[in-house]
């Protein structure tokens, strides 16, 4: 799992992927607050 954030529409977003062995995203979550073991919990 791979995590970032940015501005999205001026506000700050965090962004979590899934992410294979070869580095391939395979999902992703886009959220208003870093909340990472809901983001485990999701993928």
């Amino acid at each position: 799992m791979d995590e970032t954030y940015g501005k999205v529409r001026g506000k700050m977003k965090y962004l979590y992927q899934a992410v294979d062995k070869e580095g391939n995203t395979v999902d992703f979550l886009l959220r208003a607050r870093r909340n990472k073991a809901a983001a485990q919990r999701y993928f």
